[in-house]
Formats: structure tokens, sequence, C-alpha cells
């Protein structure tokens, strides 16, 4: 694993690296002590958007970036829900770029008829968990969609990620 190097404290200077139980440490003039690195960097996967389009056919569009700080090697699986009922899962095997340089669109189909009303759409990044991340918590956004007789539909409000 990396690290982000941050500022030990303000009264303190930096003396040198020291390797203690197999782990980098700081070793500090002022305290005397090994202090860790206070950051560690690596991927991050977080869902960015889900956009029902209400053109036929009836489709759904999904992202997601990285926010972290390394490149996404891995494969992983993204799906998506409506209310209680699994939509589709995509696997990706693209690299994904840190620092959440650009998103990854993927297209879902959804159902042709849909009893009017509210529903959710749940999207689920990295569902197997293939990707280690810095934050596991963030990989899932939930949204609320109108549906109604005409067929159009339109997000309402994001819920937010857990």
């Amino acid at each position: 694993m990396r690290y982000r190097w941050g500022q030990v404290s303000a009264s303190c200077a930096v003396i040198g690296l020291i390797l203690l139980s197999g782990q980098l440490r700081i070793a500090a003039e002022e305290y005397g002590t090994a202090r860790p690195p206070t950051q560690p960097s690596g991927v991050d996967l977080v869902p960015a958007g889900i956009v029902p389009s209400a053109v036929e056919p009836p489709k759904v569009f999904v992202f997601m970036q990285n926010r972290g700080d390394r490149v996404v090697r891995n494969s992983f699986d993204v799906e998506l829900w409506l209310d209680d009922r699994l939509l589709g899962r995509q696997r990706v095997d693209e690299s994904v770029p840190a620092n959440a340089e650009h998103s990854v669109k993927l297209l879902f189909m959804r159902p042709m008829t849909m009893a009017n009303g509210l529903h959710s759409m749940t999207l689920k990044v990295d569902t197997g968990n293939d990707v280690h991340e810095t934050n596991e918590a963030n990989n899932v956004e939930l949204n609320s969609i109108w549906f109604d007789d005409s067929g159009t539909q339109a997000p309402l409000t994001a819920q937010g990620r857990r």
C-alpha cells in the first residue's frame, strides 16, 4: 500500500523513516517516537449517477468513478436494482483512471411495463468486493423515480449513498 504524506505537526521535524513490526513509520525529532503516515492512498470506486431514459427502448444509464489516487486494474461487477428486483449485472473489465478523471458509463434495459408510482433504483458498484478500496462503504447509490401511464419517468431525488 502507498501512503500520501502529510505534515506531522507544526513543531516537529521528520528525521527519518523506520520499519517497525512490518509497518513504515515516521521518526519525528521532537517527539522521539515513531508516528504512522497520515492518509492511506488507493482506489475508491463510487456510484456517480443513475439516469433513466424516457425514450424507447426503455433504458437506464449508470455512471461510476474512481475517486482514489490509484488506477483500478481489477475487473468488478456493477448491479442495477429496480425496487427489490435485479435489472442486470455487468462486468467492468477496463481500467478506471484515478482522481475521478472520467466516469465509466453502462447501459441497462428497464422493464417495458412498470406499475405507476414511485420506485427506487439502486446502483451497486463492486458487488463482489473484487477491488480492494480505501472506502468500501460508499459503493451504493439509491435514487427515486416516478413512473406514470404515459411511459415517462423522471428522477426525483437522490436518497444518498450507503
